[in-house]
């Protein structure tokens, strides 16, 4: 990952072409005295999905759909720092957390049937508790 040249690199090695990338930059509010008011140190980064290997744009999609605008592409915003250059790391950061979150495949789960045993200790609590509110019902003794 490179911030000066603009250059995104991707954990599988993928990278990402500047011209698929977009920089805009703005005032942040926040802690910076003065300088809150003067220099654009907030970051948003866009990506262009259609750069990215189609499973991971696929699935950004269906993750983050509000990231996502009209043309197609993802959208991080950084403005917790204080210097323009520390949010663009921050907001490339983000844009990798959010890839990886992608790339990663859910285990399937394996359906597995319920053990003898435990089926029957549930008869036999189920017993138990049957046997326990026949002794306190009301009892007729003038039968």
């Amino acid at each position: 990952m490179s911030v000066e040249s603009l250059t995104i690199m991707l954990p599988n090695g993928t990278v990402i072409p500047d011209s698929s990338v977009s920089w805009d930059f703005s005032r942040a509010g926040g802690p910076g005295g003065q300088n809150v008011n003067k220099v654009n140190t907030r970051v948003d980064l866009r990506v262009e999905l259609a750069a990215l290997p189609p499973r991971i744009a696929a699935r950004l999609a269906e993750l983050y759909p509000n990231r996502i605008d009209a043309n197609g592409w993802i959208m991080v915003t950084a403005a917790e720092h204080r210097e323009q250059f520390a949010n663009r790391k921050a907001a490339v950061e983000k844009f990798l957390k959010l890839v990886q979150a992608a790339a990663h495949r859910r285990k399937r789960r394996i359906a597995t049937s319920i053990p003898t045993g435990e089926k029957e200790r549930r008869r036999d609590e189920k017993r138990q508790r049957s046997q326990t509110k026949q002794l306190r019902r009301d009892t007729r003794w003038d039968e």
